[in-house]
C-alpha cells in the first residue's frame, strides 16, 4: 500500500500500522470537551517513531462516540470505532 491509498482509506489506521509493526504505541496530547464538540488528539508511534497525529472530533450528543474517546486512555480507538456495524468513516485526511 503507497500513501496516497493508506491517506484515502476510510478504516482504521490502527489496523494499517498493526500489519506494518508489532511495535504501536498512543501518546494522548489530549482529550477534552470543547464548546461544541469534544476532541481526542494523539501522537501515533510506529517502531519507537513519531509518524502521525490523529484527531477524533464528535459533537457533543454523540454520547456513543464520546464514551469511547474518553475512556480509552492511550489505548488505540480504530477497532472499536470502525467496526463494520458503527459505520463510521475518516475523513479530512
Amino acid at each position: 500500500m503507497n500513501i496516497i491509498d493508506f491517506l484515502i482509506d476510510y478504516g482504521s489506521t490502527t489496523t494499517k500500522f498493526k500489519e506494518i509493526s508489532s511495535t504501536y504505541n498512543l501518546q494522548i496530547i489530549y482529550a477534552q470537551e470543547m464548546p461544541e464538540h469534544f476532541e481526542r488528539l494523539v501522537l501515533i508511534i510506529v517502531d519507537d517513531i513519531p509518524v502521525m497525529y490523529g484527531l477524533s472530533k464528535t459533537p457533543l450528543n454523540n454520547e456513543y462516540f464520546i464514551k469511547i474517546l474518553s475512556n480509552t486512555d492511550a489505548q488505540p480507538i480504530g477497532n472499536k470505532l470502525f467496526a463494520p456495524q458503527n459505520k463510521i468513516k475518516r475523513k479530512n485526511m
